[in-house]
Parts: structure tokens; C-alpha cells; sequence
């Protein structure tokens, strides 16, 4: 598996594996609302492009490349609303987010390995705070295994129920022990 950072190629994949896993978590999450996949899918793709910009400091977005496809992304970027209304630093702070695995390649080790390579953008950007956010119920288990109890918990935030979840990263950017997987032909 490659990891680099994304590039207009990768744009119509992009789409599409958005597309894709945000259908499957409708279906998987038994969400009434499928009008919001849309939606959701323009957000996504302005972070893409937002990453695309030449002069862009704020936005870097990953992707994992395994048999010459797209099979996941990863981002660090400002944060979105949500953080920034609850963490103490606020707009000071960075996010990872845009966290995709395409359907058949997840739990394969994909994710952890776009996490582990996120992290390393995060410390060579010399981002203090950093904080990871996830409100979809698979979302929130898969984070929660990867890095314990969420720092934040948002109860009934989108519903009876419906908590979401914010980690803190910062312990998390002191280690020096991250497993690194990369293109060198195309630096991170």
C-alpha cells in the first residue's frame, strides 16, 4: 500500500469511494435520511480540492493506494464547527478527519495506516493541538478502539442516543514511535 497526498487524478475515485461508504453507513446505521449523502459527499470533495491548492497550509488530504486504486483518505485540516465550539482551543486547533475506507478494504489495516501517516503531517506542521471527531455509531466504535475513551462525549448530540465523540491527539504527536508507510516519490 502507498500513501500520498492527493492529487486532481485522484478525483473522480475520491467521489466515488465518498459516495460509496457513505451509502454503506446510511444502510449499515439504518439512517432514515439518505438525502444528506449528497451533501456530505460535496463537503468531502471541497476538502479535496482545498488540499489541491498549491499555497494551502490548512489542508493536507492522504490517500492509500493499494492495486493502483484509491481505497482510503485521510485529512488534517482546521476544524470544523463542532470542535471548535468545544474544545479549549478552539479555532486554534487542527482536525483530522475526512477518514474513509472503501468497503472491501476495511479492517485491513488501511485506516491505522492513514492515521499513523496523518499524524506524522500533524507533527511536521508543528500543530499543537489536534483533535479527532466522529458521530456515526461504527465511526465512533472504530475510533474508540483505536485510541480509548473519547476525551469529549456530546451526549444525544444528533439524537436521543446519538452521542459524538472528540479525542485529543495531543498525547499522541510527543511519541516518536509511528509506523510510517509512504511514497518517497511523492512526499508527504
Amino acid at each position: 500500500m502507498i500513501v500520498r497526498k492527493a492529487e486532481l487524478r485522484d478525483a473522480l475515485e475520491l467521489e466515488q469511494l465518498f459516495h460509496n461508504t457513505m451509502e454503506d453507513v446510511v444502510t449499515r446505521e439504518e439512517l432514515q435520511n439518505h438525502v444528506f449523502i449528497e451533501d456530505e459527499v460535496t463537503r468531502l470533495m471541497s476538502v479535496f480540492e482545498a488540499s489541491l491548492a498549491r499555497t494551502s497550509t490548512t489542508t493536507t488530504l492522504l490517500v492509500a493506494i493499494k492495486n493502483n486504486s484509491v481505497v482510503g483518505t485521510i485529512s488534517l485540516t482546521n476544524p470544523g464547527q463542532i470542535i471548535t465550539n468545544h474544545v479549549p482551543e478552539g479555532s486554534k486547533a487542527r482536525m483530522v478527519g475526512t477518514a474513509y475506507v472503501h468497503v472491501d478494504y476495511q479492517r485491513q489495516g488501511v485506516g491505522k495506516v492513514l492515521f499513523t501517516n496523518i499524524l506524522k503531517v500533524a507533527r511536521t506542521q508543528n500543530a499543537e493541538h489536534v483533535y479527532l471527531d466522529a458521530g456515526f455509531r461504527s465511526s465512533r466504535a472504530y475510533w474508540q478502539r483505536m485510541l480509548g475513551q473519547p476525551t469529549i462525549i456530546l451526549p444525544n448530540f444528533w439524537s436521543k442516543g446519538a452521542d459524538h465523540h472528540i479525542w485529543s491527539l495531543d498525547p499522541l504527536l510527543k511519541t516518536t514511535d509511528l509506523e510510517v508507510h509512504r511514497d518517497k516519490s511523492n512526499p508527504i
